[in-house]
């Protein structure tokens, strides 16, 4: 049994966190599965409330929840167990039961974030079909997944601009994202968390540029004459190079919905995995329009306010909904990204 449990929580690690941050540890007694946040793995601006990492908790429970019956264990999860302490965040109740392989589960090994620039081309309806069945088949409850093309594609590309401009342009989060970055592959063996930096899929010439960006004063000079809305426009572009975007929206701001979001999200990307496709999760200001509206707005100032509420209201269009828009991504065809990130070694007591 506990080989089949150290399997499992393999499985679920393999999940996305925030810049890779990894913010789960586990308890196992042979009869259950214990899943604890970390709050300290991820001190973000966007990480308000944990939601980042209610969001990646989410998708490593659906990673276990999916490798479990392949060593003949049903796991049954039950969450938030104990009331007296938030970051206990879901308890999976094992048993023995007939072996049996989710069609997603050879896509956990295989998953993982491609920012290089798409092909673009329409999906088949098929492949469109096949992550909407992804996303519905596990019955989580307070969630929607849409497909966005056309115009919806289009309003999330500049939702994609502005959450890329605003990191620069926002001290904490510049900050942030400079911490995470492993700048060689030794560091990112080292460490096995962060961004390694191939990962970024920068083109040669930025690729000699980024270092200097680590400086915020530069930054901020540089912005006055347009370098932020320089780097907007690629992302910008990325968006446009996809097949077509995708959002994932929650019923309301409670602590298992974001849980819930990340677990629908888990079940998209490892369906468009299993399909070939590429996939970029590009949410930043997804979890910032929420902190907003939440009137949280320490750390912000004027002109980043304006550029959360612009993509609010984008956002607002899109999902033809006043219920908040978790997450952001683009899904299409791409090479094979230039390195994948790593994982730590569980936490299990």
């Amino acid at each position: 049994m506990r080989e089949r449990i150290q399997k499992i929580i393999d499985a679920g690690i393999m999940a996305p966190s925030g810049d890779n941050c990894q913010p789960w540890s586990f308890a196992a007694d042979g009869k259950r599965i214990d899943i604890f946040n970390l709050p300290e793995r991820d001190r973000s601006l966007y990480n308000y409330q944990q939601r980042a990492s209610l969001v990646a908790n989410g998708a490593c429970i659906e990673n276990m929840l999916i490798a479990a019956p392949h060593y003949g264990l049903r796991a049954e999860p039950l969450y938030f167990p104990d009331p007296g302490n938030p970051q206990h965040l879901a308890r999976l109740e094992l048993s023995e039961t007939e072996k049996q392989d989710d069609p997603l589960l050879t896509a956990i090994a295989t998953r993982g974030i491609n920012r290089k620039p798409y092909r673009g081309g329409q999906f088949a309806p098929q492949a469109a079909h096949s992550l909407r069945q992804a996303a519905s088949d596990a019955g989580i409850s307070g969630c929607a997944f849409k497909l966005l093309q056309g115009d919806d594609k289009n309003s999330a590309a500049e939702v994609a601009a502005l959450s890329d401009r605003l990191v620069f342009e926002n001290p904490y989060l510049h900050g942030f994202l400079f911490e995470q970055i492993r700048w060689t592959p030794e560091e990112a063996e080292r460490t096995r968390d962060g961004l390694d930096i191939r990962t970024l899929e920068l083109a040669p010439p930025d690729r000699l540029l980024f270092p200097l960006l680590k400086n915020f004063h530069l930054v901020s000079l540089i912005a006055t004459f347009g370098a932020t809305r320089l780097i907007a426009a690629n992302a910008r572009k990325l968006m446009l190079s996809a097949s077509a975007a995708g959002i994932i929206t929650i019923s309301d701001d409670a602590p298992a919905s974001w849980l819930h979001a990340g677990r629908m999200l888990e079940r998209v990307w490892l369906e468009a995995s299993r399909q070939g496709l590429a996939f970029h999760l590009m949410t930043g200001i997804t979890l910032m329009a929420e902190r907003v509206r939440d009137g949280a707005l320490e750390g912000l100032e004027g002109t980043n306010l304006s550029l959360i509420r612009q993509a609010d209201t984008l956002l607002k269009k899109v999902s033809g909904t006043e219920s908040p828009v978790a997450l952001l991504f683009r899904i299409g065809n791409a090479p094979e990204p230039s390195a994948r990130s790593l994982r730590k070694s569980p936490v299990i007591a």
